[in-house]
């Protein structure tokens, strides 16, 4: 039966060429739209997720009092990370990050800025996500002079050749040399940034601060929790005035989960890359939707239309014997192929875009079609295809063959609700021009 559903479906598209490809290509396009803004969504929410255990890692924040104002910060202290992964049993491991200032990096004759950060042994452990190109997390940096770069900053300096052995020279604090150890990439859904990588123990001016509660270094500390581990009122408490017990300070500690940073930080740090807005992704989430409405407004006046046209075959069947039933089966299979169509060329479409789209968003977005998404896209189509059929088939299979044949068919009923798509269509493209 399907098999002769498509075979009527493929002849009505051959033989109207203009309808055909008018109605397809606007819902392809719908599709396609909705769907890469989907995806720019989707990228969104998952921030910090490449990292395996990112549902477990959070970051310790600072509460400080700035004359009458509570000012929110993630600045720490280095020795921090240490004791509070060895004091609270919940806690698996910990580390911490501490930022500096750009510093000149010299490379055949020539310079160029590098963002350089120190780091302890602990950091590659929790942040298990950033992907060694070159060298390993166990051998990167056990030289005193060792120091783990950026992929982006290895292009800059190295181009294609390999990075791994090779020298670099910085006057920034006297002459210092490294030795490239590793090479990292950190993905554009990362808040961290750097360029360069030190261990923190390997440097004398910096191993001071190890053990210093009062220091004033950028620190961020994060910690990660063991499986199904969480605190209680009692240990978030503790946690809170954790500070005060090593130093005198009124400072209060609290953590924000890594997953929650993109999206959700109230504060300016100058470490945070990549931040985002809540507002931009109910917007974006928001616009696909209207899109997606139209879309499928816009196919379903173009069939309901065209169903008008096919009231003498309709009588015709009537008249051999076909039941109401065979035909709005019939009529409704043959919107909901067309959608389907409509749906796989939407998805050969964005496959073909993906590669622009990234470039103009910024972003490293990829077509992960997992199960629950073929389910929701098949799901939809299905419901549009069935919206769309359904109104023509019960209108065709009310006609009388008799009135058909005398007087051709009675249009009042669908051309009124023909009218009430339209305007319905007309007011959200209105309003989506507006808000533009």
């Amino acid at each position: 039966m399907l098999k002769h559903y498509w075979k009527v479906l493929s002849r009505n598209l051959i033989r109207n060429p203009v309808y055909s490809t008018i109605n397809i290509t606007g819902f392809t396009i719908g599709i396609t739209c909705s769907l890469l803004i989907y995806l720019l969504v989707l990228d969104e929410l998952t921030f910090e997720e490449f990292h395996p255990d990112a549902d477990r890692i959070s970051r310790v924040l600072t509460l400080k009092m700035k004359g009458n104002e509570i000012v929110k910060t993630p600045i720490t202290v280095m020795p921090l990370a240490n004791a509070i992964k060895n004091d609270f049993p919940q806690i698996e491991n910990a580390t911490f990050i501490n930022y500096h200032s750009s510093i000149p990096l010299e490379r055949n004759g020539g310079k160029i800025e590098a963002l350089p950060a120190y780091i302890d042994e602990s950091f590659f452990d929790v942040f298990s996500g950033f992907e060694f190109i070159e060298g390993n997390k166990e051998t990167a940096l056990t030289n005193s002079g060792s120091v783990i770069i950026s992929e982006k900053l290895a292009l800059k300096l190295f181009g294609n050749e390999p990075a791994l052995g090779n020298t670099l020279v910085s006057e920034a604090y006297g002459k210092q040399i490294f030795i490239v150890g590793g090479v990292v990439q950190i993905p554009l859904k990362s808040h961290i940034n750097f360029d360069l990588l030190q261990l923190a123990g390997n440097k004398d001016f910096i191993g001071t601060y190890l053990n210093d509660w009062g220091s004033k270094s950028p620190v961020c500390t994060y910690i990660k929790l063991h499986p199904n581990a969480s605190f209680d009122e009692q240990t978030k408490n503790q946690l809170a005035n954790y500070l005060s017990e090593h130093i005198r300070t009124t400072d209060k500690l609290l953590f924000q989960p890594i997953t929650d940073i993109h999206l959700h930080t109230d504060f300016e740090f100058f470490g945070d890359q990549n931040l985002g807005n809540p507002l931009n992704v109910l917007a974006y989430s928001i616009l696909a939707f209207l899109i997606l409405i139209i879309a499928s407004l816009n196919f379903m006046t173009l069939t309901t239309a065209r169903a008008t046209y096919r009231a003498k075959e309709v009588a015709v069947k009537k008249v051999f014997g076909s039941g109401r039933r065979q035909l709005i089966i019939q009529y409704t299979s043959e919107a909901i192929l067309q959608t389907f169509i409509a749906l796989i060329l939407g998805l050969i479409l964005i496959q073909v875009l993906l590669p622009w789209f990234n470039v103009v968003t910024n972003k490293e977005i990829i077509v992960n079609l997992e199960l629950w998404v073929i389910i929701s896209a098949i799901f939809f189509s299905l419901i549009v295809g069935i919206i769309s059929g359904l109104y023509p088939a019960l209108y065709l299979r009310a006609l009388s063959p008799l009135l058909v044949f005398k007087r051709g068919t009675q249009s009042g009923s669908n051309a009124r609700f023909i009218k009430f798509l339209v305007t319905f269509h007309f007011i959200i493209t209105i309003g989506l021009i507006i808000c533009t």
